[in-house]
């Protein structure tokens, strides 16, 4: 019985280690996720708009080549990797809203002296998608941007993170707190068609 049970703990073990869902604390088989696949979401400094890439493929991203530059994880949470234009991009996981939306506070440095900050609002999804071939389906995991709220350069507010909404603290950006919450639904509904 008890050889049963270690076996029964061992394969459960092993199963955990090789399941792709991502964890609760933002990771994905065991690692963190890579800050550029994260630096993917943000906007160039001056486009004022939101992400043009709202979506990444993080199983096909996971020990690509394209996504091979060692990155470090600090003892404070921050993610960080530098940039082959120099500076770097860096993120920090700040917490889970009772949506399941991950929120991650974001650092980008150009090289100079400036550290443009953000907070992200983003959530996985899994389901079926074609693989390299074009023609066989697997499993895969997504990340989908939500929204972006913007900060500032070197930006000291706090950020909370609620069950249903996310509080910006003051900082020299903004004289009050700004609270951030989410509709039930961001659906427009259909529009009228036109008569000939």
């Amino acid at each position: 019985m008890a050889i049963l049970l270690l076996g029964f703990i061992s394969s459960s073990r092993i199963a955990a280690e090789n399941s792709q869902d991502p964890d609760p604390d933002f990771r994905f088989r065991g690692q963190a996720i890579h800050p550029l696949l994260i630096k993917q979401f943000e906007p160039w400094i001056s486009d004022e708009r939101p992400p043009i890439t709202v979506e990444i493929n993080v199983t096909a991203a996971w020990d690509s080549n394209q996504y091979a530059d060692a990155f470090k994880t600090h003892s404070n949470g921050v993610v960080s990797v530098k940039l082959p234009e120099g500076g770097s991009y860096a993120y920090q996981h700040l917490g889970i809203t009772g949506n399941d939306m991950h929120v991650l506070r974001t650092f980008y440095s150009g090289g100079g002296s400036g550290s443009f900050e953000a907070v992200l609002f983003v959530r996985f999804r899994t389901s079926l998608s074609y693989l390299a071939d074009g023609v066989k389906q697997g499993e895969q995991v997504f990340l989908q941007v939500i929204r972006r709220y913007p900060l500032g350069d070197r930006d000291e507010a706090d950020v909370t993170v609620k069950r249903d909404q996310v509080i910006v603290g003051k900082s020299r950006y903004r004289p009050e707190p700004v609270v951030l919450t989410f509709p039930a639904s961001t659906s427009l509904p259909p529009k009228p068609r036109k008569s000939n």
